[in-house]
């Protein structure tokens, strides 16, 4: 998944100071999933997120790594506490 950032500058035209823009956000969309898994009982994991869908997760959740110049964050399902509907 990828990580929303916080915007330096709002639509209002107000810049945010470094302090805020530098917070790291809860929230992201989802880019890919695993190929799932088994639950302890050999039962098939289904995947209640899908591709594309904009989550909020838990603060310390998942490891950030970059590849090129981008940054993701990989993360259990189990850290995703709810999926936005906009």
């Amino acid at each position: 998944m990828q990580r929303h950032v916080v915007s330096q500058k709002t639509d209002s035209g107000i810049i945010m100071p470094d302090s805020v823009t530098e917070q790291k956000l809860n929230e992201g969309v989802v880019l890919a999933h695993g190929s799932g898994g088994l639950d302890g009982n050999g039962n098939e994991i289904i995947f209640k997120t899908t591709v594309g869908d904009q989550i909020i997760f838990d603060e310390y959740a998942g490891t950030e790594i970059v590849r090129g110049n981008v940054n993701y964050l990989l993360i259990p399902e189990s850290s995703i506490i709810c999926t936005i509907n906009e």
